[in-house]
């Protein structure tokens, strides 16, 4: 009986493709899903990764156990002994240096046992993985510029529309209580943390449900003035002052991978469901040397470039590279003059020696 001896068709299955498009379309709309962020550092080395926020979940909590009240449905902390070191927004027109000192105290202090709590779910939620990925620096940044954004735009409208033209009580009550805790730097780190999306629309909404969920069920005060506005100025900071190749659309590289002759040049592609598939090179040259090659994730034929960058396994290298080629006998050999082309087969270790490249050169 005869044997079949052609290649072997190690093309994906249909389920295989579609999984791996749904995947790449719902990174779209995730955080960091490109990889361009510093990875988790795991819970050992969680302290040195995210000072800032175990920093600041220790001082609140500190701040508000040795002088927490028991009331009925809540615990509370007296506001008076403490006034001077909240945010009152007629100090924005009315004491302007005691606005910016409190600028720098009420976020640290929280004036119920609910409102700490939920600071500190926030903060456990969103400050900890944006610290971790991208820097104290960065964290300490959008947390207090989105505070200081949130208060005086709050603020601001306030003094707009109060007393004058509207008067009510719940602007009356907004006018004449005190402002502290870390929920506007929350937000801020959520606008943040939805800026590393390529589309960040669904989470931005995602999280103004929940702010409109809160004050629903429970809130019903002024503070969603503070929070979105954190939220905007938050994302702002991350998408526009951070740099970030994130939310770019990701350039062609080339890069030299092996020396080899045009004319001894042999590579296979197949094709199946709409994926380029490498098959195995044979490319020699006349004193026996084999060009290198890589095996690429999800090629494509709009230059091999993989848009979630996925790391090669045993390789190294994250995403596609272009590999280079030789024009048809012009130009010096190991170059890039033409357009990409996918070569497949599998990884070989190293680049090519730079003698060999000399010798290129010199020929």
């Amino acid at each position: 009986m005869g044997s079949w001896s052609g290649p072997l068709d190690t093309s994906p299955s249909s389920a295989t493709i579609a999984r791996e498009s749904l995947v790449r379309r719902l990174g779209l709309f995730r955080p960091w899903a490109e990889g361009a962020a510093r990875p988790w550092p795991g819970w050992r080395r969680l302290p040195r990764s995210a000072p800032f926020t175990l920093l600041y979940l220790v001082v609140s909590w500190a701040l508000f156990l040795p002088f927490a009240q028991r009331v009925p449905g809540n615990v509370v902390v007296p506001v008076e002994p403490r006034r001077r070191f909240f945010y009152h927004i007629p100090d924005l027109t009315q004491d302007f240096g005691g606005f910016l000192g409190s600028m720098l105290t009420a976020p640290w202090l929280n004036h119920n046992a609910v409102q700490l709590v939920y600071v500190t779910a926030l903060l456990l939620l969103f400050g900890l993985p944006f610290e971790t990925r991208e820097g104290t620096r960065r964290t300490l940044i959008v947390f207090f510029a989105a505070t200081l954004a949130g208060a005086i735009a709050a603020g601001a409208l306030l003094h707009l529309i109060y007393p004058d033209p509207w008067d009510s009580p719940f602007l009356r009550q907004a006018w004449a209580r005190s402002w502290g805790g870390g929920s506007a730097g929350g937000f801020g780190l959520m606008g943040a943390i939805a800026a590393r999306a390529r589309r960040p629309a669904p989470l931005l909404a995602f999280f103004v449900l929940w702010e409109a969920n809160v004050v629903w069920w429970y809130l019903r005060e002024y503070t969603p003035a503070f929070h979105l506005t954190a939220l905007a100025v938050g994302f702002l900071i991350a998408r526009v002052g951070f740099r970030w190749s994130g939310p770019a659309a990701p350039r062609p590289r080339a890069r030299r991978f092996g020396y080899h002759q045009a004319a001894g040049e042999t590579a296979g592609r197949t094709r199946r469901g709409g994926i380029a598939m490498g098959a195995e090179t044979g490319s020699v040259d006349e004193r026996g040397r084999r060009h290198e090659s890589v095996d690429h994730v999800h090629p494509t034929d709009e230059g091999l470039l993989d848009p979630e960058e996925d790391e090669v396994p045993g390789t190294g290298i994250m995403g596609d590279e272009t590999l280079v080629r030789d024009a048809d006998g012009e130009g010096v050999p190991g170059l890039y003059p033409g357009p990409a082309a996918h070569t497949g087969g599998p990884a070989h270790p190293g680049p090519t020696p730079a003698a060999a490249e000399d010798e290129a050169h010199r020929e």
